[in-house]
């Protein structure tokens, strides 16, 4: 319901503005550019297209007022016009500052009192004063858009992509890796060690040949190399593994932190790790 409301006002708006623009083009023809500037002001108060901008402009360079009109001119180069139209205008403020033209006379609205002409003025500083805070208001909006625009960029682009957290990854891989081949070292270790037992290596009162015993000799020395194979990748693997890990947790490699950032405490008979995730 709210959305139809917002678009019947859109459209009363623009309505509005071009009900004042054909006012102002009216009052042009006939030479009344005070009464000109004021409509085409108040067209920009309902609907703030660039283009009234330059058409404001033109009027104030018609009245000698080369100073006001460079302001409007400038403000509609700031909406990014076609090249062309930006062209012009940059022309027109050249114009202005090296050879600014005579004012045009002026022509008295006939419908109106003479002695209301003069409050024109003060009206018409009026609008172009809540022109320009219009103008303003949505220069700011598009500067902060463009801001966050690019903190979002940046957060992309370095999220994941701090050094430490690149080595965590490494250290979990190779921790991992030390582990599987460690564990299948133990478990050739223990191949042998079931190989010597069931060949009856270890009985005192067992009789073996010498092919035998060189069996044995073998699987005892295999299962030893084995073992200490194992072991040493087993620990090397699980100490890479945690210190990875708590790199990973520690240091996150991001721009900003959303949570608390862990906490390691040390007692005389524990450690306590706090992190939030």
């Amino acid at each position: 319901m709210l959305g139809g409301f917002a678009e019947i006002a859109s459209a009363d708006s623009k309505a509005d503005s071009q009900q004042h623009f054909v006012l102002a083009s009216a009052a042009h023809k006939e030479g009344r550019f005070r009464d000109a500037v004021r409509e085409l002001m108040t067209a920009y108060a309902f609907d703030p297209r660039p283009e009234l901008l330059y058409a404001i402009g033109q009027v104030h360079v018609k009245l000698g007022e080369c100073p006001q009109a460079i302001t409007f001119y400038q403000r509609f180069l700031e909406s990014k016009p076609k090249p062309e139209q930006a062209l012009r205008a940059q022309k027109a403020i050249q114009i202005c500052e090296t050879n600014p033209p005579p004012a045009e006379p002026e022509q008295a609205d006939p419908a109106r009192p003479r002695e209301e002409l003069g409050p024109t003025k003060e009206e018409h500083l009026r609008k172009a004063a809540e022109a320009e805070a219009v103008v303003a208001i949505e220069n700011r909006k598009t500067e902060e858009a463009r801001l966050d625009a690019e903190r979002e960029r940046e957060r992309e682009r370095l999220y994941d992509l701090h050094p430490a957290r690149k080595w965590a990854y490494t250290g979990v891989a190779i921790g991992v890796a030390s582990l599987a081949v460690g564990g299948y070292f133990g478990m050739s270790s223990r191949g042998a060690q079931t190989a010597f037992t069931d060949a009856g290596c270890g009985e005192r009162d067992q009789v073996l040949s010498p092919d035998q015993v060189a069996a044995c000799r073998d699987d005892a020395e295999r299962g030893e190399r084995d073992a200490l194979r194992g072991n040493v990748l087993m620990a090397v693997g699980a100490g890479v593994l945690v210190t990875s890990l708590l790199v990973f947790v520690l240091d996150p490699g991001n721009l900003e932190r959303t949570q608390p950032a862990p906490r390691i405490s040390l007692t005389a008979g524990s450690i306590h790790f706090t992190a939030s995730f």
